[in-house]
């Protein structure tokens, strides 16, 4: 399961607000530190934007489509490692749909 504890959660939304709490607690939001540093290197661009496109195919080898990318939805950690968060818009295709009704 994606988190051990989810019979403390009474709906799948309960589940979701803590998670992004946990993201915002844990990560600082990409914006956030673009704007503490000014910019970021060219070799910290690329290194994000692999993680970024990385965390995209993932998701679409997984068959789920986020919906919602932005900057605003990247969480970074002191380790440079990107993490793609909030999912309330994303959509799983069943099985031989190739795309959203």
């Amino acid at each position: 399961t994606l988190f051990p504890y989810t019979t403390l959660f009474r709906s799948l939304r309960q589940i979701q607000a803590f998670l992004r709490l946990f993201y915002l607690h844990f990560f600082a939001v990409l914006v956030q530190t673009l704007k503490n540093r000014g910019k970021l290197t060219e070799p910290e661009v690329r290194y994000l934007m692999y993680q970024a496109v990385q965390a995209c195919s993932y998701l679409h080898a997984q068959r789920v489509i986020h919906r919602d990318i932005k900057v605003g939805n990247f969480f970074l950690n002191a380790d440079m490692e990107l993490r793609l968060g909030d999912f309330g818009l994303a959509v799983r295709l069943k099985e031989g749909e190739t795309k959203i009704k």
